[in-house]
């Protein structure tokens, strides 16, 4: 009796059926404020401008964040930055009264142009923007105009106008950093606008000519690439991505599984060479292809200052952006491979891959190892050339060169540090040398 007394108690504390004759204790009034929750925005299919990933960003914010000059939305309204605002007004006035054919371009002609694009532009930004449409207009305006004369001022006005922002090299060098900046940008068609319609016929140049002059202090050879042929691009990081991969560029891919690291000092004791590939003059090279053959590597030079801001932003690009190819990760990961320490800095800055300041080497290597721990990489583009380095490096002799090395070291640095080191050991060397024929004549002669 007690038994079936429970079994019901059981069965009504379990039956979650709703009977709509009961008080439903205000849970109606809660579905509506749920169901009256604005949904999230719409993603476009569009959006290639993002927010770095926090597993890159934290710790690292002067990889990501600008300096001196806010482009677009994301750092707009940060105070260290307001400096340049002013210079941007400056610029887009001398760049309007520069457009030919004179009188027929206005800064309403180029507000009117940029209204037109207000919805493709905002759809290119993964974060919904939080602003009017006068305002957001504005900023594409008075940023896209700044970057275009700015352009213009170090390619083909450098030296002509006296401008404090572009006279002072150190400026010149954060600027630059600045406007690769994943969060630090605008939309390509707008650029593209913007240059059109403020063009100067006088100057014979295009875009790409004035980007790849601009750029060719962080790209090798960018200039000389783009002579040729026309580049494109979501926006400036992304055209300097597409200028260093070809558009045909492919490399065979794996899982991105790298176990042991193996810094370059270890695999030059082992017998492998670094080497720098020759620049072709009629080739669109991809930059970050490295070809490997009987012990040899070969890489393309970077500059190491380059490399700070602009690798970190191109592997943030790429884990951002589902559609592109791993191949800057993929390149992070290879140096990441190839450096663990200082030492193997100073390998690959002596074969020549790498141009810079040795004092940055300890520095260099630390940013490559972090860059190399925080990344999330599916695939991995160098497996077959990783693969060549290890069983190139795993024959017998070659396995115990490193050792023969670290021997060697041992003895330069506790017995020959000077010369008088060198002729104690030399003696001591030629007296055990001496006693042990001593000791083989008495043998012998003992058993004589």
């Amino acid at each position: 009796m007690e038994l079936s007394s429970g079994s019901e108690i059981i069965r009504q504390e379990t039956d979650y059926s709703i009977n709509a004759a009961d008080d439903d204790n205000g849970a109606s009034l809660l579905a509506d404020k749920i169901l009256a929750t604005e949904p999230p925005p719409h993603i476009s299919t569009r959006c290639f401008i993002y927010r770095v990933p926090d597993n890159l960003r934290k710790g690292n914010e002067d990889k990501y964040e600008p300096s001196i000059v806010s482009i677009g939305p994301y750092h707009r309204n940060k105070k260290d930055l307001k400096i340049t605002e002013k210079h941007k007004i400056w610029y887009l006035r001398n760049l309007i009264s520069k457009s030919q054919p004179s009188n027929t371009t206005s800064l309403i002609d180029i507000i009117k142009a940029i209204k037109k694009l207000e919805v493709k532009a905002r759809e290119c930004y993964a974060e919904e923007i939080d602003l009017s449409s006068d305002d957001f207009v504005m900023m594409m305006v008075v940023d896209g105009c700044f970057i275009i004369e700015l352009l213009y001022r170090e390619g083909l006005d450098r030296g002509i106008n006296k401008d404090p922002l572009v006279s002072a090299p150190w400026i010149v060098k954060k600027v630059e950093k600045d406007l690769i900046l994943l969060e630090n940008q605008l939309p390509f068609i707008v650029l593209e606008c913007l240059f059109r319609i403020t063009r100067d016929r006088k100057r014979e140049s295009s875009l790409n000519r004035l980007l790849g002059v601009f750029f060719a202090k962080i790209i090798p050879k960018t200039n000389l690439i783009l002579v040729g042929g026309k580049l494109e691009g979501s926006h400036l990081l992304d055209f300097l991505r597409n200028s260093i991969i070809p558009p045909d560029f492919q490399r065979e891919c794996g899982p991105a599984i790298l176990t042991n690291r193996r810094g370059a000092k270890e695999l030059r004791q082992s017998g492998m060479i670094f080497k720098t590939q020759a620049w072709s003059e009629s080739k669109f090279e991809c930059l970050v292809d490295v070809n490997g053959r009987d012990g040899i590597l070969e890489f393309y030079p970077y500059d190491m200052e380059s490399l700070y801001i602009l690798i970190p932003n191109l592997v943030a690009l790429e884990q951002c952006f589902g559609p592109y190819e791993g191949y800057i990760t993929s390149y992070a990961m290879l140096l990441g491979y190839f450096i663990t320490s200082e030492q193997d800095v100073k390998v690959l800055r002596r074969a020549g891959i790498f141009l810079g300041n040795q004092a940055e080497d300890e520095k260099f290597a630390a940013e490559i190892s972090t860059l190399y721990e925080r990344v999330h990489a599916v695939e991995f583009h160098y497996l077959g050339l990783i693969g060549q380095v290890e069983n190139y490096t795993q024959t017998f002799w070659r396995k115990r060169r490193p050792l023969l090395h670290q021997w060697y070291g041992i003895l330069m640095r506790d017995y020959f540090t000077s010369p008088w080191a060198i002729v104690s050991f030399i003696a001591a060397v030629i007296l055990l040398l001496l006693t042990a024929v001593q000791t083989i004549f008495a043998i012998l002669s003992y058993h004589r």
